[in-house]
């Protein structure tokens, strides 16, 4: 997993296969951190586009429509180009954490169908889990352990 939120950052992340996750694309950032370009690498090296649910909820009312639109141009990226997109709640305390209900309802306002948000918070994440269990055993792509 890396932080994501320097453009050469997202790119070198994004075209490569080792890495699972690209956490917060846009951090720091008034566009989203992700062009076609990246979705389309992304898409074909099964890099996770991360979406912390914590910058929306702690940023301030002024910036918050920032924030939603950089969720729905990566929403409508995720469409496209079949990129996979995760959900994260950025918890530190047990306070924080997220019911899966309440992510399901605020993806909604992202424009996410109930589909893709099931999706994004429970299939990804497992794949991602399965595919960390598998990885131990390839000594390099497609030659692999017995």
């Amino acid at each position: 997993m890396v932080r994501g939120g320097d453009l050469k950052i997202n790119r070198a992340v994004c075209e490569y296969r080792g890495v699972d996750i690209l956490s917060q694309p846009y951090r720091g950032r008034k566009d989203t951190g992700i062009n076609h370009v990246l979705a389309r690498k992304a898409a074909e090296n099964d890099v996770a586009i991360e979406i912390n649910l914590n910058t929306f909820l702690k940023t301030n009312l002024r910036y918050r429509y920032r924030i939603i639109s950089q969720y729905r141009h990566i929403i409508e990226l995720k469409r496209k180009y079949k990129f996979p997109l995760i959900f994260a709640s950025n918890a530190s305390t047990k306070y924080e954490l997220r019911n899966p209900q309440d992510i399901f309802a605020l993806s909604h306002c992202f424009g996410m169908t109930m589909e893709e948000s099931f999706d994004a918070v429970s299939t990804i994440p497992e794949h991602i889990i399965e595919k960390n269990d598998k990885r131990d055993s390839f000594i390099m792509d497609g030659v692999r352990t017995i």
